[in-house]
């Protein structure tokens, strides 16, 4: 069904003969931020709809007109409910429009005017839809059209044909200052993916791609240029302060929508409740874990990432977490019998954080005695031990196999978070976040590679059984030498320290 008769239908639910003029709309680029927001609810057209507009066409004043419409939410393919639509000029003159997407607004004086959409999709957006210019007359009710433009139209709007030459897809929205609830202008934010292409000339290639833009006056950003379908995480810095690495999941689609709270910037190391010096105020995040039937999981480890902030859940599932700092940050849930589970929440300090966490299907654990029997030598580095936390990301020989490398640069550019520019003697690794270094571990020894050597130069590929990837903030302790500080860390299991790999 055409946009138009979407429309038609929707008015046609509350009248059923009325003078009527379509009138179509303008998207212009918004420079300021209005409000914020969560997206609509799928909208769902109620007999209680049709009493609110017939109420509000009682009330119309002598000597005024009215005008109805509907609001399509192009996006979603669906009709836009909880809309604010005003009339300029007139303040006192404004609608919601119903869960099914229609408004009326009456007891407009005779004259022409031009409507405005009001919606949190569109702050996100970074756009403002106007109506054309309504007549309105005295004693007649105008019938307007209004909607959120498409995904192609909004793409078109925001990226050039030079930068969508790389991809695409589009990702845009806003970052707030989670301190001041202000725009955090300035704010570097990067979007990472592992990518491979194949052509005749290089043949398969595997690597990182980021594209970084940088937030605006407004608080908006747009980054231009990604894949219609990648896997891969988003981040928001400026100076100290970060936000969690954001997953994102694109899967056919050319727009992603994303809103991000820089947290305010603290010394490395501080786990009070309040930093006095720059008054910053810790959050409470509450929830409720649950097993894959919804039942309450008892006994789970509920932490954030980076931070010391951490607590476990009672019989009834049920957690609080405090000491957080506000902002963008990764939540993570662990028990023993299910895989963990990370979720990103923006945590504010004016609002609730709620937060419900489903885990996966329960695995039995086997016996102590079934374990030793059965042990890996590998689980006597603590990489089993450690994977099961969650805090960093592991490739074990089945995955490097997997890869069929040529040299261990290979594997780590199947990890996200590692760039890897060049191979063999010209190899060169860095990460995609932050100050880009990356300290490497050797079967639990510290290994320079400031003498020039490169990564393929100190290890051969066949002697790599596993991998571990941490970011700085997730460096366990274990791992930690002093030298690694400040800098993500590839830890390297070979098959001299296991003695017996599986394969």
């Amino acid at each position: 069904m055409s946009r138009t008769a979407i429309l038609a239908a929707a008015i046609a639910l509350f009248c059923v003969s009325i003078p009527s003029s379509a009138t179509a709309q303008r998207v212009i680029p918004r420079s300021s931020i209005l409000k914020r927001g969560s997206e609509p609810k799928n909208p769902a057209k109620s007999a209680a709809d049709s009493a609110e507009l017939a109420k509000s066409a009682a009330m119309l004043a002598p000597g005024t007109g009215s005008v109805m419409g509907a609001v399509v939410d192009s996006l979603n393919e669906s009709m836009l409910s909880d809309a604010l639509v005003s009339v300029l000029g007139l303040p006192a003159r404004h609608a919601t429009t119903t869960a099914g997407g229609v408004f009326r607004i009456d007891s407009i004086p005779p004259g022409k005017y031009v409507l405005q959409l009001t919606h949190p999709i569109l702050d996100t957006l970074g756009i403002r839809v106007v109506s054309d210019t309504i007549a309105v007359v005295a004693g007649h009710l105008e019938t307007v059209e209004m909607a959120i433009p498409s995904a192609r139209t909004v793409t078109a709007s925001v990226c050039s044909p030079a930068k969508l030459r790389f991809g695409p897809g589009v990702i845009l929205g806003r970052v707030f200052d989670a301190g001041n609830q202000g725009p955090a202008t300035g704010a570097e934010v990067s979007v990472a993916w592992n990518e491979t292409i194949v052509n005749a000339t290089v043949g398969v290639q595997s690597g990182p791609r980021v594209r970084k833009a940088i937030v605006a006056d407004d608080g908006t950003y747009r980054i231009c240029g990604v894949p219609s379908r990648f896997t891969g995480t988003l981040q928001a810095i400026r100076g100290e302060a970060q936000t969690a690495e954001v997953p994102m999941e694109v899967t056919d689609q050319t727009l992603s929508m994303r809103v991000l709270y820089l947290p305010p910037a603290v010394a490395v190391g501080d786990s009070g409740a309040t930093d006095a010096s720059r008054k910053i105020i810790r959050a409470v995040i509450t929830g409720k874990v649950t097993n894959a039937g919804g039942v309450a999981v008892n006994g789970a480890r509920v932490s954030v990432q980076g931070s010391p902030a951490s607590t476990s859940t009672g019989a009834d599932g049920r957690f609080t977490l405090t000491g957080v700092l506000p902002g963008t940050q990764s939540v993570l849930v662990r028990r023993v019998g299910y895989s963990p589970v990370e979720t990103p929440l923006n945590v504010t300090t004016g609002a609730p954080n709620e937060l419900t966490v489903r885990l996966g299907t329960y695995t039995a654990i086997l016996s102590t005695v079934d374990v030793k029997a059965k042990a890996d030598p590998l689980e006597a580095t603590g990489f089993e031990r450690r994977k099961k936390m969650g805090f960093g990301r592991f490739m074990d020989l089945d995955q490097i196999v997997a890869v069929q490398p040529s040299y261990p640069s290979d594997i780590l550019r199947h990890i996200p978070g590692i760039m890897v520019l060049g191979s063999g003697a010209s190899a060169t690794v860095t990460t995609t976040r932050s100050s880009g270094c990356v300290k490497l571990m050797i079967d639990n020894n510290s290994v320079s590679l400031d003498a020039g050597q490169s990564i393929d130069q100190v290890i051969g590929v066949q002697d790599i059984v596993a991998i571990e990837f941490y970011n700085p903030v997730d460096v366990p302790m274990e791992l930690s030498s002093g030298s690694n500080s400040g800098c993500a860390l590839i830890a390297m299991w070979t098959k001299g320290k296991l003695q017996n790999p599986k394969k």
